[in-house]
């Protein structure tokens, strides 16, 4: 038996969303942030900060807090406290998706695109999936687009 491994990379694809022949463009964008935690004990109160650059604080003054919503948290002793803060601020999700048709274009599952948005925004993600329509159109739907933290909190801020 022989096996033979083979390490292919596939050639980026660029897609501008203005200037294709592209249908049912949709981009979804959302976000769950956690800024500020509160931890109450039997005794104490402990508070945790989220930074814009992802890091944390017990600084309420800090100028680069980050903007999000509190959550309060409970647990039995202070000692456990500054780790459930972490936990929660590190349970914060975001989804940032593009989907798009395109007609009788075929690219593969997998193949990194650089995709041109609506704004005028590259951002470099990925096809995760197709779907084959009736109608010749090719529907794509990117992977979850990865941005940085502070760009994700900007752009939320912006709505």
């Amino acid at each position: 038996m022989i096996i033979e491994i083979e390490n292919k990379s596939l050639k980026k694809e660029l897609i501008d969303v203005n200037g294709q022949a592209i249908s049912n463009y949709t981009e979804v964008f959302e976000t769950d942030v956690v800024s500020k935690v509160e931890v109450l004990t039997n005794t104490d109160t402990y508070y945790l900060y989220l930074l814009n650059d992802r890091t944390t604080t017990t600084d309420v003054n800090n100028k680069n807090r980050a903007s999000g919503k509190t959550k309060t948290v409970y647990t039995a002793n202070i000692e456990e406290a500054r780790q459930k803060a972490l936990d929660t601020i590190q349970s914060n999700r975001y989804n940032h998706n593009i989907t798009f048709n395109i007609l009788n274009r075929y690219i593969k599952v997998g193949t990194p695109i650089a995709i041109k948005t609506k704004k005028s925004v590259i951002l470099d993600t990925y096809i995760s999936a197709i779907k084959i329509t009736k109608n010749k159109f090719i529907e794509y739907i990117c992977g979850n687009i990865r941005i940085k933290f502070i760009d994700k909190l900007l752009k939320e801020r912006r709505r």
